[in-house]
């Protein structure tokens, strides 16, 4: 009985760890390729777009598990991205708008942008300012549906 208790416990708190860190690693590498992406459109003097693309390569309001960072210019369903980011599908990226802007001066449209990765109810945020600074909150945040794992 106490055994099948504690290995209850123990493999109910490896799950849990394992999802956490899975969600801290998911949310290092959006932030890693957020400032790779803002680097680009400073470098290459061109306006850089990131988004999930549908069957179309419109981008999608529903962010999905591939995120393509690509040169924004006309619409060109050839185009092959600079750069692809896999979220694992535990994790849910939220966020207001369908895509991410970064102008050649490493500028953000619009305001404040703020996407949020949820996993089993917890989620981390990252924060894009108009001025493009990328900042990442550390305090975890209650999501509003769980995600499947």
């Amino acid at each position: 009985m106490i055994t099948s208790l504690l290995t209850s416990f123990a493999l109910g708190t490896d799950s849990q760890f394992f999802h956490q860190r899975q969600l801290q690693q998911a949310h290092q590498r959006l932030m890693d390729d957020l400032h790779w992406a803002r680097l680009q459109a400073i470098q290459t003097q061109q306006t850089i777009k990131i988004c999930s693309l549908d069957s179309h390569h419109q981008c999608d309001s529903h962010w999905q598990h591939i995120i393509s960072i690509f040169i924004d210019s006309t619409p060109d369903p050839n185009q092959t991205p600079l750069k692809e980011i896999t979220i694992p599908s535990a994790i849910e990226l939220i966020d207001s708008r369908n895509y991410i802007h970064f102008n050649q001066q490493g500028m953000a449209y619009g305001t404040n942008q703020t996407l949020t990765l949820c996993s089993h109810h917890t989620g981390l945020k990252i924060t894009i300012s108009m001025t493009g600074n990328i900042h990442s909150s550390s305090t975890r945040v209650t999501c509003s549906k769980a995600t499947a794992g």
